[in-house]
């Protein structure tokens, strides 16, 4: 609903929370999650997944109850995570993989998808919530060529099906 704004506080290995419906953010309580938390995404208004860079796991969070209610194992150095097409995409820079799970379906394994390019980072939806696109660190030499457009594309941003 906008009205929260969920923060990694990566020192402290947590999220604190803000009420920012009057303007003016103020302290809304907050979340102990795993060791160094990157990134944060709200999946819906109850519920939020935290990357956890060092401790490579991923954080469910039950919002209104501020507790978390899963944590997923994930390869070496998760660092983003979206949802698209019903799916939570997360990077793991020095796997160079994409892990994709089922956020109905915790208890299952997720996808794991290779990414030819080192240090898989940043993921971004496309508009219209089908593609979902990887940011490097440190992309190979060479690019991609959007079969839609024909246009190159550097190789450091790489769409993947969100389908």
């Amino acid at each position: 609903d906008r009205t929260l704004l969920a923060v990694a506080h990566t020192a402290d290995g947590r999220v604190q929370f803000y009420d920012v419906s009057a303007g003016e953010p103020v302290a809304a309580g907050h979340v102990v999650v795993g060791v160094d938390p990157v990134a944060v995404r709200f999946r819906n208004d109850g519920e939020l997944w935290v990357a956890n860079h060092i401790s490579d796991s991923v954080s469910v969070v039950d919002v209104p109850a501020r507790r978390v209610r899963a944590t997923l194992a994930t390869a070496d150095e998760p660092h983003d995570v979206v949802f698209a097409g019903g799916r939570a995409f997360v990077s793991c820079s020095q796997a160079n993989q994409v892990l994709v799970y089922e956020p109905a379906a915790l208890e299952r394994a997720p996808l794991v998808v290779a990414i030819d390019a080192e240090d898989p980072r940043a993921l971004a939806v496309s508009r219209d919530g089908r593609s979902v696109v990887i940011v490097s660190a440190r992309p190979r030499i060479r690019s991609w060529r959007s079969r839609r457009s024909g246009r190159s594309m550097p190789s450091q941003a790489r769409p993947l099906s969100a389908r």
